[in-house]
């Protein structure tokens, strides 16, 4: 679990470089994730969620990458990262969605100015990493339970009837599992997003679409706390990372005294809040 958390981080502070942060504030960004938000409470807890939040981010980044020079190697890493999403957890297929819309909307107008040689190179980098991992699946699948795609991952799907507004003001406003309270860093994003927004735009949909979509299906499920096996909104642990992706170049901006002192007041609560965790 430390590893994990540790490579999580790592990624993270990759991913702020790429997007254009300084050195100096992708550091930054890196170290207040990892000590300040629930990344942090997550090192010691054995679960699903760190590599989840793991391949979806690096599926994330290497399809920007893909974007900003056009390698077939950042597709394939692309391609591969978002398909081993399902080897580690079926619904996290959920926050992946917007990630594979991402990818298709850079894939489509090379796929129409590439040459037949060429859209066969894209479609391979683009398809065969994941027809690979989803054949690995049905056999793994079929190895532990005996079927091909049923699993007790997904034996769950029925539970979905808890009111919206119930999960919601859960996960966004009860003190015993908001997200703001387990990462106030978090409670930003009216400053972050909109730099974001006017820098990045089809990657601040992406990562907002991302947490909208996990937070709206997590939201109806009938066990949607999960205090069973770790405190706070577990179920919502990606959207930690995902919604911080605009700190490092927001730390690049010039910032008022009273932003700053906001800045560190999130940051020292932040902490305090993980060692007691």
């Amino acid at each position: 679990a430390p590893l994990a958390s540790a490579l999580l981080v790592a990624l993270f502070f990759l991913f702020q470089r790429r997007l254009g942060a300084s050195l100096r504030s992708a550091l930054l960004a890196a170290a207040l994730l990892g000590a300040t938000s629930y990344v942090a409470a997550h090192s010691v807890y054995f679960l699903r969620h760190t590599p989840e939040a793991i391949t979806i981010l690096a599926a994330f980044e290497a399809l920007f990458a893909y974007r900003q020079e056009g390698r077939l190697r950042d597709l394939t890493l692309g391609s591969l990262w978002a398909s081993l999403t399902l080897l580690v957890a079926v619904p996290a297929l959920v926050g992946l969605l917007p990630v594979a819309i991402y990818g298709l909307a850079l894939l489509w107008p090379r796929l129409r100015a590439a040459s037949r040689a060429g859209r066969l190179r894209l479609l391979a980098c683009a398809a065969l990493p994941a027809l690979i991992v989803l054949a690995a699946h049905v056999v793994l699948n079929y190895q532990l339970w005996g079927t091909f795609l049923d699993s007790p991952m997904v034996a769950q799907r029925s539970r979905f009837s808890t009111p919206l507004l119930v999960g919601l003001s859960g996960f966004l406003l009860s003190p015993g599992c908001s997200i703001f309270v387990y990462s106030p860093l978090l409670l930003l994003l009216p400053w972050t997003l909109p730099p974001f927004w006017r820098a990045r735009r089809a990657e601040c949909m992406v990562a907002v679409a991302i947490a909208l979509c996990l937070l709206l299906f997590c939201a109806r499920f009938e066990l949607w706390p999960g205090l069973w096996s770790a405190p706070g909104p577990r179920y919502l642990f990606v959207l930690t990372p995902v919604l911080l992706l605009p700190l490092g170049r927001w730390l690049d901006l010039p910032r008022s005294h009273a932003t700053r002192v906001l800045l560190g007041g999130l940051a020292v609560l932040g902490l305090g809040i993980q060692l007691v965790l």
